[in-house]
């Protein structure tokens, strides 16, 4: 008689796994969600108010220059919310 033979798919997974994996799809879907709003605020900031090539280069480099500065811990995400929510309205 014959063994069946395991499916190359059906490969087990431990619990480890599944949540390694979930975590690295909630980053990915977090940097897909990030590139998306910077492209929405670039093109608006282009298309409905006028930024011409140089204005966009020079907000594109300091977006990245403040996005450093939260990275390395110089500045706080919560307090850039603040600051938009009393000074202009804005909730994010």
């Amino acid at each position: 008689m014959s063994k069946k033979r395991t499916s190359p798919k059906s490969i087990p997974a431990t619990l480890q796994d599944v949540k390694r994996a979930y975590n690295e799809g909630v980053e990915h879907g977090k940097d897909a969600g990030r590139a998306v709003t910077t492209a929405i605020i670039l093109t608006v900031l282009a298309d409905k108010h006028g930024a011409d090539h140089e204005i966009m280069g020079r907000v594109w480099s300091d977006v990245c220059e403040l996005s450093q500065e939260i990275v390395e811990g110089r500045v706080k995400y919560s307090d850039l919310k603040d600051t938009l929510k009393q000074e202009y309205g804005i909730q994010i």
